[in-house]
């Protein structure tokens, strides 16, 4: 079902170390997304987006380590 106006994020979450770090982002549509930035002293060179999965909508979001 392509959708004509966009898709929207509707949750998020952050996992974060020390030198590393990732996004997960829920759309509307249930699809989760590994979101990873590849920087170097603070520039971002390269933004990386992955699909993950599709799951029921969340009203909520977290990663546990």
């Amino acid at each position: 079902m392509p959708l004509e106006r966009g898709l929207l994020i509707t949750q998020s979450c952050t996992f974060a170390r020390k030198g590393f770090f990732f996004f997960i982002l829920q759309s509307e549509c249930g699809d989760l997304y590994k979101v990873s930035l590849k920087h170097e002293d603070g520039v971002v060179s390269d933004v990386v987006v992955r699909y993950f999965d599709t799951v029921k909508t969340a009203s909520g979001l977290a990663i546990t380590t």
